[in-house]
């Protein structure tokens, strides 16, 4: 037995603001008015009724008496069929109603499609009776057909809800297909485009048919010809899987209510996850049609697999609640291809109560500077390596608020970032190390190579050849030799107060050995060879302090380029980041675009709000959610890495 009012469960606080029955119907008033409802009751001792949740026909009674009470309609219900509870369908319709109302900007006019109406035909009911709505029914079982079109025809409502049987395997697309179908979609879109009309034309005084027609298109014409499509699909796969389940809940709590329908009703092949599959390939075909599809899932589970589907066919939006309802737990689903559609934005209240911040907690035994400026310079440098954008709302000594926004996860791998960074570090140190070494070898050779041409020039000064050669030449030689020797000296107090290259130096070289080689051959043939040694050693004793500048030059040269080198890179690394992404933004429009804040039709990957304050020497770091499509999971991933940071920030410090 169920008690009636006064006991609320826990969930029902989680139901939809405007659903009438966030607090339980008064039995007594139930029983009092409806001896149909009378009949399922019992009464305690103290006066109050309680009704039997375990027996169909009482769960039946019950919706049946509510219906008639709190909006008059007059309903039956096949026996044996399900038996729909009213707090969950109003759940679904009031969601379906604020994603046409706040992502669509749809108040009126409304046009929608019920896949699986059932014999109650409870969702067209309450739609066109609460919500002023125009429903398209379809139903496959004959009896659920017959039972449904009763029930409209007894509300009075055939100008509202059409009712149409489709064969098995039909799911929305051959719905749409249906002549009386379109006729009567027809009906209703041209019937609303008259109503606007008329009320524009009462407004500006004057009636004008044809100027009502061609001057509003849009109204008359509509984009879409339904604004949403709604299903609740059968939960299981096979007769084996649901009685698997029957059997499963021996070591669990007994449900609250029996379950209701026929085998078909809760039955279907590849269970709920294949039907809703269908539907959304069938989506991709009709997103010209309709504006958005909706459907209700019965397992947590079937959500991700139908995610995954959903992902396959990249629609512009879509979104995932829960229904909360006395003890049970309902999930949905919707999705459209309409880029300014945003139905991820409607949130349901469980899921905005549950939007706590994510808190890190930085006692005073840290190493790092647990202050407020201390705490935030260490995580606006990782904003910066992150590559998103900072908007401080307030700094203090006492609290800081920034506003995060990021359009790309930068944070995701962050480990193996920073390995492929020391690994680039540790290449560049070992080319580094590679260079110098080089360097330092082409050093040794070249001063091998002076010391070599020292010695030569040392033998052959013992040897005599000098003093032989100019005993032999002539005055005119002599004078020639010694001017040229004079000059050489000369050359040789300039280059030390400037210094020239190895290659400078080899130039003069084999010039003043061509001159000596030319005077000598206008002497006798026999000092042809020796003025070749000549040109050798004079080109060595020139001075033999010009043996060591070269290696300066070298020297000089290398260092002054490896200079050029760190002082550009530490330009580069020292350069703000702010500067290199308005540098970036002078040659990439849509990079521009993004820092004015403009998505250029792209949602952000993560919008957040970033909290610092400190309480009792504890300082406090806290983000909250504020949008995004990473949503919870980016926003758990970005704290990770917060938390990463300053814990490696501490291990470093």
């Amino acid at each position: 037995m169920s008690k009636g009012p006064k006991k609320v469960s826990s969930l029902n606080k989680f139901m939809h603001p405007r659903n009438p029955y966030r607090q339980q119907p008064s039995f007594k008033e139930l029983a009092t008015k409806y001896p149909e409802f009378r009949a399922h009751c019992t009464y305690g001792l103290n006066g109050k009724v309680y009704l039997d949740f375990k027996n169909p026909k009482a769960v039946s009674a019950l919706t049946i008496s509510l219906l008639d009470k709190d909006f008059g309609l007059k309903v039956e219900i096949a026996e044996g069929h399900l038996v729909p509870t009213l707090p969950l369908r109003f759940n679904y319709l009031f969601w379906v109603e604020d994603l046409l109302q706040q992502a669509a900007g749809v108040t009126d006019s409304v046009v929608g499609l019920d896949i699986g109406t059932g014999s109650c035909c409870v969702y067209p009911l309450l739609a066109a009776k609460k919500l002023g709505w125009r429903m398209v029914a379809s139903e496959t079982d004959h009896e659920n057909y017959t039972y449904a079109t009763k029930n409209v025809k007894n509300n009075d409502l055939q100008h509202f809800i059409h009712v149409q049987e489709v064969p098995q395997d039909v799911v929305v697309a051959g719905v749409l297909q249906i002549p009386e179908v379109q006729k009567f979609v027809d009906n209703c879109r041209s019937e609303a485009s008259q109503t606007e009309g008329s009320s524009e034309s009462t407004v500006s005084g004057a009636v004008d048919v044809q100027n009502i027609s061609t001057s509003s298109p849009a109204k008359s014409h509509p984009k879409y010809l339904y604004d949403f499509v709604m299903c609740n699909p059968p939960f299981f796969g096979s007769e084996e899987e649901l009685d698997s389940v029957k059997k499963s809940r021996k070591s669990r709590r007994e449900p609250s209510s029996a379950p209701t329908g026929t085998v078909n009703e809760r039955v279907t092949s590849g269970s709920e996850v294949q039907f809703v599959s269908t539907m959304i390939r069938e989506s991709v075909d009709l997103r010209h049609k309709v504006r958005i599809f909706t459907s209700l899932l019965g397992t947590k589970a079937h959500v991700k697999p139908v995610r995954q589907v959903l992902n396959e066919v990249k629609p512009a939006h879509h979104t995932v609640t829960e229904f909360c309802q006395g003890r049970t737990m309902r999930w949905a689903i919707a999705w459209t291809f309409d880029a300014g559609c945003r139905v991820e934005g409607v949130v349901s209240k469980k899921a905005k109560l549950n939007q706590k911040p994510l808190t890190i907690h930085i006692p005073r035994t840290v190493s790092i500077d647990n202050s407020i400026n201390g705490v935030w310079n260490i995580i606006e440098q990782l904003m910066q390596e992150l590559k998103v954008k900072v908007r401080i709302l307030k700094k203090n000594g006492y609290f800081v608020g920034v506003s995060l926004l990021a359009w790309k996860a930068t944070w995701v791998h962050q480990r193996r970032a920073r390995r492929a960074k020391m690994r680039l570090a540790e290449s560049k140190d070992n080319d580094a190390v590679t260079e110098e070494k080089n360097k330092s070898d082409k050093v040794q050779e070249i001063s091998e190579e002076q010391n070599k041409r020292k010695i030569e020039h040392i033998n052959e000064i013992n040897n005599g050849n000098l003093n032989k050669r100019m005993k032999n030449s002539g005055p005119d030689h002599l004078e020639m030799l010694g001017e040229e020797i004079i000059n050489t000296s000369h050359d040789d107090d300039d280059e030390q107060r400037t210094p020239h290259s190895p290659t400078c130096h080899n130039r003069a070289e084999d010039q003043g050995g061509l001159e000596l080689e030319h005077m000598s051959t206008a002497s006798s043939g026999d000092d042809t060879k020796e003025g070749d040694h000549i040109t050798v050693a004079q080109g060595s004793s020139v001075g033999e302090k010009r043996n060591e500048r070269p290696i300066t030059a070298v020297q000089a040269e290398a260092n002054s380029s490896e200079m050029d080198v760190q002082e550009k890179s530490s330009e580069f690394e020292e350069k703000d980041p702010g500067t290199c992404a308005a540098d970036e933004a002078k040659i990439n429009p849509e990079r521009k675009a993004q820092q004015a804040g403009v998505a250029l039709g792209k949602e952000c990957a993560l919008r957040c709000n970033l909290y610092i304050k400190q309480v009792s020497g504890v300082t406090t770091v806290e983000l909250k959610l504020v949008g995004g499509y990473l949503g919870r999971d980016g926003l758990n991933q970005l704290m990770q890495v917060l938390r990463n940071h300053l814990i490696v920030y501490n291990t470093a410090s």
